[in-house]
């Protein structure tokens, strides 16, 4: 009956998420690699040659990151281009399971929704995780990685960890597919990896460096898989520019789940049984492990982060941590409060979650209109009024992409596909505009109200780089645009 009532909700929260990943329409990253592999590689048809020059342009300009220099595969080519939102969906559910089986040694339909419950209200999906390039390097990443350490606890506890190699006869098998998802887990994303040899570490050091051969050998090649994908020219010149020091103005947001913790762990130290289930934890692998990966995972953060995704990881093993010290409690709930405790809790997760698909699915389809209307546009500008709020509802937390159409940054990677004069989506109000019939505004220089809508003259917004593209300006995002009469103005619109 418990697996059963596991199955069913991993199943659950597969097809949700899939769900999630299917309506989520193209955009920022995906568009900027689908450009590349167009218009610098000449890529037309798939080729395992082409593919071979766009990863190599891409290790030069960006970095060499696995679902980097495969992006084609997941948004261009089929089969993979429609496979990809199923496989998020289960990988994200693997995810959660992965998580469970760390955090507890007897998982239960009751631990799974409380870990599902901990992973969407401490996980940064506020910050475009459902973008396809977005969930190939962070979603994947975490699954990848969950799998690679669950095959390394694994082989210790068939092979040893006191310095035999082989106490109980580990399998060849099982050792052959740590190896391999030693290489993909460490050329998949280098925080994850750098964050993850942090806590391996951390946990050889408590063990006095008395683990396996075995155990060395994955982490020598998860190590060596990092530096062979992460060490490109590209990503060498990205880390130049992101050390920029101490990032004090993030959110405390982004660290809500490490004070959830910390508040875990005080609470735990008020009682001796408390006390007792701390000292528990620490003789944990999964324990020491989960508080390197923090502890080094929320430092790179830290020091390199300009958006919240750059805390995945480490957010997810803080979610572990947390948990495993509360599944440690000597809490006893009769088999009636566990049922209907897990239906509760399986409840709200599902709302929220299908909340978030639907207002997903109203801006999608308001994306799809604005792209069509794009593709017809010979300017690049498109007079559109959307019925759709800017932000969804606070119970979405934020899930839902509801601002692409506020986001400098995909105007200027839609421009590298379009390369129309200008990118901007503006009110239809705005259609024919004319300064000359606005109020002069205080809040912007050189800008009039004109029904309503703060414009101003045209100006190069960015000189960095050599295109008509929309930048933040005041409090605002100031987005060039062609009215049907030929004037090229400037449109400030709200945050």
């Amino acid at each position: 009956m418990r697996l059963r009532a596991t199955s069913i909700i991993l199943i659950l929260i597969a097809a949700l998420y899939a769900a999630m990943s299917y309506i989520t329409p193209l955009y920022l990253d995906d568009w900027g690699y689908m450009s590349v592999w167009r218009d610098d590689v000449g890529g037309g048809s798939f080729s395992l040659s082409t593919l071979a020059r766009y990863a190599e342009y891409v290790r030069g300009f960006d970095n060499g990151r696995i679902p980097n220099i495969t992006a084609p595969l997941e948004s261009i080519f089929s089969p993979g281009r429609e496979l990809f939102p199923l496989f998020t969906g289960l990988l994200l559910a693997l995810s959660i399971w992965f998580a469970l089986r760390f955090a507890s040694s007897r998982p239960s339909a009751l631990r799974l929704v409380v870990m599902w419950a901990f992973f969407i209200l401490f996980i940064h999906w506020r910050d475009t995780l459902f973008e396809r390039i977005y969930s190939f390097n962070y979603i994947w990443a975490g699954a990848v990685t969950l799998l690679f350490l669950w095959l390394l606890r694994r082989g210790e506890r068939q092979g040893g960890s006191s310095g035999s190699d082989n106490r109980r006869g580990s399998s060849p098998w099982l050792f052959a597919a740590t190896l391999v998802m030693a290489f993909l887990a460490g050329g998949w994303h280098e925080a994850f990896a750098a964050a993850t040899l942090c806590g391996l570490f951390l946990l050889a050091a408590t063990r006095r460096f008395r683990l396996s051969g075995r155990f060395y050998a994955a982490v020598a090649v998860y190590f060596i898989a990092m530096l062979i994908f992460a060490l490109s020219p590209g990503m060498l010149r990205r880390l130049g520019s992101s050390m920029g020091g101490p990032q004090w103005h993030l959110s405390w947001k982004y660290f809500l789940v490490v004070y959830v913790f910390g508040l875990t762990v005080v609470c735990l130290l008020l009682s001796r049984k408390g006390r007792g289930v701390l000292l528990e934890a620490l003789r944990s692998d999964v324990f020491i492990v989960c508080l390197g990966i923090m502890a080094a995972g929320f430092a790179i953060g830290f020091l390199t982060a300009n958006t919240p995704r750059s805390f995945y990881w480490p957010s997810l093993a803080a979610i572990v941590a947390t948990l495993l010290l509360i599944f440690r409690m000597p809490l006893r709930l009769s088999p009636l409060a566990r049922r209907l405790s897990t239906l509760a809790i399986a409840g709200l997760c599902t709302a929220q979650t299908a909340l978030a698909i639907y207002w997903q699915a109203r801006y999608t389809e308001d994306f799809n209109r604005i792209m069509a209307l794009l593709e017809e546009s010979e300017t690049g500008t498109v007079f559109y009024d959307s019925p759709n709020p800017l932000y969804p509802p606070k119970a979405t937390l934020g899930i839902p992409y509801a601002n692409a159409w506020r986001s400098p940054f995909h105007y200027h990677l839609l421009w590298q596909w379009y390369m129309t004069p200008v990118i901007g989506v503006v009110p239809s109000d705005l259609r024919d505009a004319d300064l000359s019939e606005g109020q002069p505004s205080a809040q912007v220089p050189r800008a009039v109200n004109y029904r309503g809508h703060l414009i101003a003259p045209y100006e190069r917004l960015d000189t960095t780089i050599h295109m008509i593209v929309p930048a933040y300006r005041y409090d605002r995002v100031a987005i060039p645009f062609i009215t049907v009469g030929g004037d090229t103005l400037i449109y400030y619109a709200p945050l």
